[in-house]
């Protein structure tokens, strides 16, 4: 009713139209029609870009194969048909067909003006060592001296077999690179070169767009003495679809791969990708004065917002942060917003606050109540446990009661002191309280087994003043006798108390040594798992040691951690690591 009538008071308004109103403008001016467009517009511009110059790679291949196609039939005609290549082919005297050779050298000159892609023919005889060639273009004379060396080179070693008559392959010669072919027809071998450079000056339009086209290996290393040289390309990513290249200035470039028919090349076409997107420049213009208003809308509208949600929120966001910290008294001041929504989420805020707190209190008092409970009903099963274990010693040492007349008084006198110590209602003692009674315990048993038992303490001085509850090592120290000690036999127990650190916080280590028979493996799988599952004490067997770890997790929580093993050429062993807590009285 509170609520109400202070909504009545005062103008209220929807919170939840408001924001939807501000998600719509935003969201969807801004993501929808920016974002879309301008991804859309760029990867179409791309894919149109990669199928024309894919076509224009393809067709450019489809016309040199079947020129160079044309090239090899005309060469194997030529052979055919011309008597003076035959005569130069069978003739090892050249003084004999020097009419022949001149008159194949004018068949190649006049034949080469045919094959616009090539730069030259040649003819070699390998039984007179005659070359024959005949070029267009100075540079081309390079590769037709490099031919008469390589050819030659190969017949005086015998070794013509090693050339690649299959297929045009690539050299390069004095900077630049050139396709070669070599046709061995009879005795015979015939071929033609062409330089890359000049195979790919047909591509101007590409190159006054900024692209390159170059021919490129399987491996994707460039054919050419340019910028691109010292690239290696992935062919592969760009044979069916475009890819994106960056360079070392980490610009970027559009690629597209051909495989070529006539050789075991790629043609490569390498486009800057500023060149393609400048096409989309007066679209970019009107996304980005939409972009310019959307924003500035955008602010105008958050600007609007933040003047009634930002106290309000401010508020709620400090007493969560406070809940989060621990701080369970921080609360929201009912009229610090008009809006509706808000002021229902302030109340109901406030009164889960005070629910919280009054479940903590009953909880907290739960919890403490079972756990003192727990605590003295643990306690009660290791006293009797002791209480047994020592009458049956005083028992045994009744039976001879003139011998131990004067041991028997003590030992029940420390019985006594025992029981006060046990069943007194301390949850809490100090370390040198336990190691005090476990040193009376042992100095009565070594009257009863004479020369028999050992015990060697070393405690850290710091932590004698420890907090722990009692019977944590005791209990260990009396199963130890019980369970091991035998008249004539030596057992020694050894107790070590240290400090150590973890996590920034001081923890003491207690260990329990014995020169026992130590725990079986069945045993010690069972106590390895006591913090799992109750082992089963059918026979009362190890029901302190359970009962000590059941304690340690009550008092401590899962911090405190025990651990039970044999000791590497001696008995059990027991280690304990518990808080540092000091003790006060």
């Amino acid at each position: 009713m509170h609520v109400n009538t202070y909504n009545a008071a005062k103008k209220t308004y929807s919170f939840r139209s408001r924001m939807f109103t501000i998600i719509c403008l935003i969201f969807l001016s801004f993501i929808l029609i920016i974002g879309w467009l301008s991804s859309y517009f760029t990867s179409v511009l791309r894919e149109k870009t990669y199928d024309n110059l894919k076509d224009t790679l393809e067709l450019y291949n489809h016309q040199l194969s079947d020129s160079l196609e044309e090239l090899d039939i005309y060469l194997y005609e030529m052979n055919s048909y011309s008597s003076d290549i035959s005569s130069i082919s069978y003739m090892g005297d050249v003084n004999y067909i020097y009419n022949n050779i001149m008159r194949a050298k004018d068949l190649l000159d006049y034949s080469l003006p045919a094959f616009s892609e090539i730069g030259g023919l040649f003819i070699y005889a390998p039984i007179n060592d005659t070359f024959i060639q005949s070029h267009k273009l100075t540079n081309d004379a390079l590769a037709a001296d490099y031919l008469r060396t390589y050819l030659r080179s190969l017949n005086a070693s015998s070794n013509l077999d090693e050339i690649n008559i299959k297929t045009w392959f690539t050299k390069e010669i004095n900077n630049s690179y050139y396709l070669i072919r070599i046709l061995r027809i009879n005795n015979t071998y015939l071929g033609a070169w062409a330089n890359v450079d000049q195979l790919t000056s047909t591509f101007k339009n590409i190159a006054e767009h900024g692209g390159n086209v170059i021919y490129v290996t399987e491996g994707g290393v460039p054919l050419c003495e340019n910028k691109l040289s010292g690239y290696t390309f992935d062919v592969e990513s760009s044979l069916n679809n475009y890819s994106i290249f960056t360079m070392n200035d980490k610009s970027k470039a559009l690629l597209v791969t051909n495989e070529l028919d006539y050789c075991d090349y790629y043609l490569l076409a390498l486009i800057p990708l500023k060149n393609i997107d400048m096409q989309l420049y007066t679209i970019y213009q009107i996304l980005l004065i939409m972009a310019v208003f959307i924003i500035i809308l955008t602010l105008f509208l958050l600007i609007s917002v933040s003047k009634f949600l930002s106290r309000p929120l401010f508020m709620l966001e400090n007493a969560a942060v406070s809940i989060r910290l621990g701080n369970f008294e921080q609360k929201v001041t009912a009229d610090a917003s008009n809006c509706r929504e808000i002021i229902e989420i302030d109340t109901a805020f406030n009164n889960m606050i005070d629910e919280i707190h009054n479940l903590r209190v009953d909880i907290y008092e739960e919890k403490l109540a079972k756990s003192q409970i727990e605590l003295q009903y643990l306690k009660s099963q290791i006293a009797p446990h002791f209480l047994i274990n020592c009458l049956c010693s005083i028992g045994s040492m009744a039976a001879d009661i003139s011998e131990n007349q004067e041991v028997l008084p003590k030992m029940i006198q420390t019985l006594s002191d025992h029981l006060r110590y046990t069943l007194s209602d301390r949850t809490t003692v100090a370390l040198k309280e336990e190691l005090l009674f476990i040193y009376n315990y042992i100095e009565l048993t070594k009257i009863r087994f004479p020369d028999c038992l050992t015990y060697e303490s070393h405690i850290a001085a710091e932590t004698e003043e420890a907090s722990v509850f009692p019977l944590i090592l005791l209990m260990f120290t009396e199963n130890t006798i019980k369970y091991n000690m035998v008249m004539g036999e030596p057992l020694q127990i050894k107790i070590t108390s240290y400090m150590i650190e973890k996590e920034n916080k001081k923890w003491i280590h207690l260990t329990h040594i014995d020169s026992g028979d130590g725990f079986s493996s069945d045993i010690l799988g069972t106590l390895e798992d006591i913090n799992n599952k109750k082992p089963s004490q059918k026979d009362g067997r190890h029901l302190g040691v359970h009962n000590v770890a059941k304690r340690l997790a009550l008092v401590y929580g899962e911090t405190a951690v025990i651990h039970f093993s044999n000791e590497p050429g001696s008995g059990a062993r027991i280690d304990i690591e518990i808080p540092y807590i000091p003790f006060q009285q």
